[in-house]
C-alpha cells in the first residue's frame, strides 16, 4: 500500500517530463510513418512514470534476463539527467527509451532535441506549454495597451466634445466718435447753445442817429443790417440766432419801415420794434407790410412787458427805448408764436470751417456810401491782429466785424403829406437780383445776390454758392440806383 502511494505521487516536474515523452513519442510515429514503415514498440515508448524512491531487488523471472527492470518499474539514477522507462513491445519484450536522448531503432539517439522542436512548430497546437504561456502574456500586454490607448482617446475625444471650442474675441478698435460742433447758423462760429439749434431768431429795429448813439449792445448782434430810411438817417436791424441769450438792454428801438420787415422774413424772424410807419398816399407804410404779411412781431407800444425807457442820457423821449432781453423769452411765449424754425423760410448761409482770403484784391480800408442822400459814410479799418474791420467814427463807439458784405439794391423815394408837411420815405426792392462786395481777411471779392421763394441767397462771381468765413457780419444795404457803393484803398 505504501508502495502504491509513492508510485502514484506526481511532481509537477514529472508531469512535465510525462508531457515531453508524449510529445516526442508522437514525434517518432509521425516520422516512421512518413518513412513508411510501421512503428516499432520504440515508437510506441510508454510515458515515464514515477518511481519510488528506492525499488526493491526482483528475482529474476524465468526467459529473462536478471538486469532487465519488470514491467512498470522505472531505473531511476540520481546523478545522471538521463532516466529510462519500459515499454511493453509487440513481441512481448520490454523496450527502453532514453527520456534526455531518445533512441532510434538502431539503439542510438534518433533526433537531438532542437531538431524536436523543429518538428513541433509544424505543429503549432502540440507546442510545449511554456511557450503558448509566453504567448498568452504578450496577447494580454497587446490588449492592455490597446484598451489603455482606446479609452485614453475616448477620454480625450469626450472632453473636447464637453468643452467647446473657445475662440479668442476678436479685439477691434473703435475710433473715438467725434460729435459735429453746433454752429451757429447766422454766423458759422462753434460753441452755439444746442437747445436754440432750430428755432428761430429774432430781428430788432435800431435807430442810428447822432442822438442815438452808442447804442446799447451794439457789440452783441449776430448780424447787423443798416440801411436808408426817411431824411437821409438809417437804422439798423439787429439779428439774434438764439432769442433766449439777448443782452440785457438793446435800444434804442424804434418804429418799422416796410423794407425792414420785409428783411426779418427772409430769416423767419420775429420782428421787433417800437411802432412803426403809416400808409400814406402811395406809400405803403411799416404796419401794414407787418399786417399783410402776417408777421409775427413785438411791439414796443402794445407789448409794454419787455419793453421800457433808459432816460439816463437825457435827450427827446423817443431816443430811450429799449428791449430787455431777460423778458423776450416771456413777451414771445404771451404771444403764442412759433418758436420753431421754418427752414423753407430760411436764407441759411454758408461758412468755411477755416477762415480764408476771400480774393485776390487786398482791402485794408473799406468806404461804404449807402446812398447819394445820406450824409454819412462808413469807413471800416482792417486789423490784421484781429483779422477784423473796424468802425469807430459812426456808432459812438469801436465796433468790429469779421465779414462786411454790400448789397446793392434799388431803391425808391416816395414822398407823402405828413403832418402839415412833407414826408419822404425810401423802400428797397427786396426781390430779384443783384450784385455786391464781400469782404474778409484784408481781402475783397465781387459777389451776386438772389432773393427767390422768399429766401436770400450769395453767390460768388461763377455763380456758386458764396463760403463766409465764420464770425458775425455787417450788410450794408446800398442803392443801386442812388449813387451807394463800396470803394476800397490799400
Amino acid at each position: 500500500m505504501r508502495e502504491d502511494e509513492n508510485t502514484s505521487a506526481k511532481t509537477p516536474a514529472d508531469e512535465d517530463k510525462d508531457e515531453i515523452g508524449e510529445i516526442l513519442n508522437e514525434v517518432r510515429q509521425r516520422q516512421a510513418r512518413e518513412s513508411g514503415r510501421e512503428p516499432s514498440v520504440k515508437d510506441n515508448a510508454a510515458p515515464v512514470q514515477n518511481a519510488p524512491a528506492k525499488a526493491p531487488e526482483q528475482t529474476s523471472a524465468p526467459g529473462q534476463d536478471a538486469h532487465v527492470p519488470q514491467p512498470g518499474t522505472v531505473q531511476q539514477n540520481e546523478t545522471s539527467p538521463h532516466e529510462t522507462a519500459p515499454q511493453s513491445a509487440a513481441d512481448g519484450q520490454q523496450a527502453y527509451f532514453t527520456v534526455g536522448q531518445p533512441q532510434s531503432d538502431a539503439g542510438e539517439p534518433a533526433q537531438d532535441f532542437a531538431e524536436a522542436r523543429e518538428e513541433e512548430d509544424l505543429y503549432p497546437e502540440e507546442r510545449p506549454m511554456h511557450s503558448n504561456k509566453k504567448k498568452k502574456i504578450i496577447i494580454i500586454c497587446a490588449c492592455v495597451v490597446a484598451v489603455a490607448a482606446i479609452a485614453v482617446g475616448l477620454f480625450f475625444g469626450l472632453r473636447a466634445m464637453r468643452e467647446p471650442e473657445t475662440t479668442a474675441p476678436t479685439v477691434t478698435q473703435t475710433q473715438p466718435v467725434t460729435e459735429a460742433p453746433v454752429l451757429n447758423p447766422l454766423t458759422g462760429e462753434e460753441g452755439y447753445n444746442a437747445a436754440a439749434v432750430g428755432k428761430r431768431p429774432v430781428a430788432c429795429v435800431i435807430e442810428n442817429s447822432k442822438s442815438a448813439r452808442p447804442q446799447w449792445g451794439i457789440t452783441t448782434p449776430d448780424m447787423i443790417v443798416e440801411g436808408e430810411v426817411e431824411g437821409g438817417a438809417t437804422r439798423m436791424l439787429w439779428f439774434y440766432s438764439d432769442f433766449t441769450a439777448l443782452p440785457d438792454q438793446i435800444g434804442p428801438v424804434r418804429s418799422a419801415r416796410p423794407s425792414f420787415v420785409e428783411f426779418s422774413e427772409l430769416f423767419d424772424a420775429v420782428f421787433v420794434h417800437w411802432g412803426g410807419s403809416h400808409s400814406r398816399e402811395n406809400y405803403t407804410g411799416g404796419y401794414e407790410t407787418i399786417e399783410a404779411d402776417d408777421v409775427d412781431n413785438l411791439d414796443g407800444i402794445s407789448s409794454s412787458g419787455a419793453f421800457g425807457r433808459d432816460r439816463s442820457r437825457g435827450g427827446a423821449v423817443e431816443h430811450s427805448g429799449v428791449l430787455y432781453g431777460s423778458k423776450l423769452v416771456d413777451a414771445i411765449e404771451s404771444k403764442d408764436y412759433r418758436t420753431d424754425l421754418d427752414k423753407s423760410a430760411y436764407s441759411q448761409f454758408s461758412f468755411r470751417t477755416e477762415p480764408a482770403a476771400v480774393g485776390t484784391d487786398p482791402c485794408n480800408t473799406l468806404t461804404i456810401e449807402i446812398s447819394s442822400n445820406c450824409a454819412e459814410d462808413k469807413v471800416l479799418q482792417y486789423d490784421a491782429d484781429s483779422a477784423r474791420y473796424i468802425n469807430t467814427g459812426s456808432y459812438g463807439t469801436q465796433v468790429s466785424f469779421k465779414n462786411v458784405l454790400v448789397l446793392y439794391m434799388d431803391t425808391t423815394y416816395k414822398t407823402v403829406s405828413y403832418k402839415g408837411g412833407t414826408e419822404t420815405y425810401v423802400d428797397y426792392d427786396v426781390a430779384g437780383t443783384g450784385s455786391g462786395q464781400y469782404a474778409s481777411e484784408g481781402t475783397i471779392t465781387t459777389i451776386q445776390w438772389a432773393i427767390e421763394d422768399g429766401k436770400l441767397e450769395l453767390l460768388d462771381a461763377q455763380g456758386n454758392t458764396l463760403q463766409l468765413n465764420p464770425g458775425d457780419i455787417y450788410l450794408a444795404l446800398a442803392s443801386a440806383n442812388h449813387g451807394g457803393e463800396a470803394t476800397t484803398a490799400q
